[in-house]
């Protein structure tokens, strides 16, 4: 057992290590001089001032917030087209030019998306932002842009007034039928 060295200020006795820990603490808080926390210090001062290409950081940071904004979106729209039964729309196009309309909004997501996936396209994604920030920032390019394609299908599509399937639960009242958006 270590030699008990110095009283603490209740009259308790402690070893010189645990006693040596405790005076290092008051005397740096923030304990600088241990190595994990001087490298978490080292990695904050160095994010607060980046090097040369700060500019990279800051667009992909942007991008990065436009991509998450743009898919919250399209899920809060997911969830209002979903709750009306897909019994309302964003926009109106008469019959049967709907038909159409319906039909281009399922074909463009797939055939889009795709296509931007492949290594052909890669390189126009890579082309969509100036200089060398197109090949880093190519992959957030086309979640921005699948982002779009999603918030298109669900914000413009035209409903056919056919009920095909109808949830029914307690949770919907006494009677489940769509809600309407207008009277």
């Amino acid at each position: 057992m270590p030699a008990a060295t110095g009283a603490s200020a209740h009259g308790l006795r402690m070893n010189g290590s645990v006693a040596t820990r405790l005076r290092k603490i008051f005397a740096d808080p923030f304990m600088t001089d241990d190595p994990r926390i001087a490298r978490q210090i080292t990695l904050i001062r160095e994010e607060m001032s980046p090097p040369p290409g700060a500019g990279l950081v800051r667009m992909a940071l942007g991008l990065g917030m436009i991509c998450h904004a743009l898919f919250a979106t399209v899920i809060l729209s997911m969830v209002l087209v979903l709750l009306f039964s897909l019994s309302q729309s964003f926009c109106t196009v008469p019959w049967p030019w709907a038909i159409l309309a319906n039909a281009a909004l399922i074909v463009q997501f797939p055939l889009a998306h795709s296509t931007l996936l492949t290594k052909n396209c890669n390189g126009i994604l890579q082309r969509l932002f100036p200089g060398p920030y197109g090949a880093t920032l190519a992959t957030t390019t086309c979640a921005v842009i699948a982002s779009a394609q999603l918030l298109a299908l669900f914000t413009l599509w035209k409903p056919s007034e056919i009920i095909w399937w109808q949830a029914e639960a307690a949770i919907f009242g006494p009677s489940a039928r769509p809600m309407r958006l207008r009277g």
